[in-house]
């Protein structure tokens, strides 16, 4: 793999981990009730765009032939 091909797969791997624990952070009812409603919403907003990240990264990948 070429180098940047190495760091695209890294960034997924690393945005894709993080988000699967913040969704699993905002899942649990007493952990995310134990913060206020502000952060509450910036964390769903931040799953969002991290989502669309991990979309945009797995169609990067698509086109290199990288695995997903």
């Amino acid at each position: 793999m070429k180098p940047f091909e190495l760091r695209l797969a890294e960034l997924h791997s690393r945005n894709s981990n993080h988000l699967r624990n913040l969704r699993a952070f905002a899942a649990d009812a007493d952990r995310i009730a134990a913060i206020s409603r502000e952060e509450r919403q910036l964390i769903h907003e931040q799953i969002e765009h991290m989502s669309r990240l991990d979309a945009v990264l797995e169609q990067r990948m698509k086109l290199h032939n990288i695995p997903v």
